[in-house]
């Protein structure tokens, strides 16, 4: 059975890539699917600096919803 990464805790440090879309501003929040959160702290071209939100944190403004890509660096033509 192949062991999964363990997720970043609350309050660390991430890096995100923005790979279609707009790329959002600092201080917007990121959801995904899952219900994880993220705040945007700076980006830098498509790179994102974020921190990972608790559960119980106070909701954030603008919130936009998060979809993970493939992490495959070869992409279908």
């Amino acid at each position: 059975m192949a062991r999964m990464r363990p997720s970043a805790p609350p309050w660390a440090d991430v890096k995100l890539r923005c790979t279609t879309g707009e790329v959002p501003e600092p201080g917007t929040e990121l959801v995904t699917p899952s219900g994880r959160r993220y705040q945007v702290l700076s980006s830098r071209g498509r790179t994102l600096r974020c921190i990972v939100l608790p559960p119980d944190a106070a909701p954030g403004s603008p919130v936009w919803a998060w979809t993970w890509d493939t992490r495959n660096k070869r992409r279908e033509p």
